[in-house]
């Protein structure tokens, strides 16, 4: 299982307000940081349009940025899973245009007669699974392109509040460096584009410094030791080979 004690607290979350307290829009810095995390994705689709047609969202959550991408390319078909049930109800209920379903991570399979994804998106995904390497090869067996969103396990402000900050203890968050994250896609048979750093308004943040700092996340984001330390987010995206969607359990 890659499942750790999060799910329940994930779903705690939802009973709590019906949705996750990073996708609320009240929370500006949050609004911001989600934002340059929905940019990137949306630039790599377009930039492989012709390629992609099937997008699989993995660890979906609420369905909100799920159901984003679906309006953004609405004649691509879009689905998502998360292990949380109780969030997948809320993303059936409110975005009923998307696919969602329960799965785990490392745990899902396609059956046989189904065709693969063109692309699975990873965003904010692994520093919740228990075994973030056998999720990235069970993904190669049923998506052809990977593209992986992850908090920057560089940055030292980041790993601090992973040991210090509440939230983060209690969801178990752990980053990785985009070396690490980089090693299990190459294992799984992925080739890769280079590694991008982006970002650098934190999720919960006063409003007034999280507009300051997205005002001048553009030239940040160009300073290589700033970006590769210090951003947020790490992003590592590639394609696969039919050896690479061998099933995933014979690997």
């Amino acid at each position: 299982m890659s499942l750790k004690k999060n799910v329940e607290q994930y779903n705690r979350d939802i009973e709590a307000g019906n949705s996750y307290g990073y996708t609320e829009e009240s929370k500006y810095s949050a609004y911001l940081a989600n934002k340059r995390v929905t940019n990137a994705i949306f630039e790599y689709i377009r930039s492989h349009d012709n390629e992609i047609t099937s997008i699989l969202d993995i660890g979906c959550g609420d369905g909100t940025y799920t159901n984003q991408i679906k309006l953004q390319f609405p004649a691509k078909e879009v689905a998502g899973f998360d292990p949380a049930a109780r969030a997948i109800g809320v993303a059936q209920q409110k975005f009923p245009g998307v696919r969602y379903f329960v799965a785990d991570a490392e745990e899902y399979r396609q059956s046989a007669s189904e065709k693969p994804y063109d692309l699975a998106i990873l965003s904010s995904v692994l520093h919740h699974t228990a075994h973030p390497d056998r999720v990235v090869r069970t993904v190669s067996s049923y998506a052809d392109r990977i593209l992986i969103i992850d908090p920057n396990g560089y940055n030292p402000v980041r790993k601090l509040m992973e040991r210090t900050c509440s939230y983060y203890i209690e969801h178990e968050e752990v980053s990785y460096t985009s070396k690490t994250i980089r090693a299990w896609c190459e294992a799984a048979g992925y080739h890769l584009d280079p590694v991008r750093h982006y970002g650098f308004v934190p999720l919960f943040f006063p409003t007034l410094p999280a507009k300051i700092i997205w005002f001048f996340t553009p030239v940040l984001e160009k300073i290589p030791g700033i970006s590769h330390c210090f951003s947020a987010i790490t992003v590592v995206s590639g394609k696969g080979t039919a050896e690479s969607r061998s099933p995933a359990d014979k690997q």
